[in-house]
């Protein structure tokens, strides 16, 4: 098939009359200006049973924590702060519908950073909520989520 690639401003014009089977967005979305207009707009150019794959740095999660406490444990960025949750929400009212995930876990943490965070976990997490649906978005570098029309 034909690989097309192009600046986030451009997509609309340059592709009104195209519609994709899929679409990849190669950097976390939240790493864009506008990432709710980059999804309604790379949305609108699926064809009708087309997919868009986005993935979502994760800003809530463990690193962001033990960066704060000393642990260096690779770059941040300059992302926006969005949740899955309320990009999912911010979707949802679209009409955009996430139909699976994927977590990418980091894997440069190291045995004592995570004992740590394990131990905060088990001893702060609600106790009402699925402790292990918290260590996975927690854990999570970035969501991978398939948006199919």
């Amino acid at each position: 098939g034909e690989v097309i690639s192009d600046n986030e401003n451009n997509l609309e014009r340059h592709f009104e009359n195209k519609k994709f089977d899929y679409i990849v967005i190669g950097e976390p979305i939240n790493l864009y200006n506008d990432p709710i207009r980059m999804i309604k707009s790379t949305y609108t150019l699926l064809d009708k049973e087309g997919q868009l794959i986005v993935s979502l740095k994760n800003t809530k999660s463990i690193v962001t924590i033990l960066n704060m406490m000393g642990y260096k444990i690779g770059s941040m960025g300059i992302y926006q702060d969005i949740s899955f949750d309320n990009l999912n929400i911010i979707l949802n009212g679209n009409g955009i519908r996430i139909r699976s995930v994927a977590i990418e876990k980091y894997e440069n943490i190291s045995d004592d950073a995570m004992a740590l965070a394990e131990n905060m976990v088990e001893k702060y997490a609600n106790k009402s909520l699925d402790i292990s649906e918290i260590k996975a978005r927690i854990y999570a570098d970035r969501f991978w989520l398939v948006i199919k029309k």
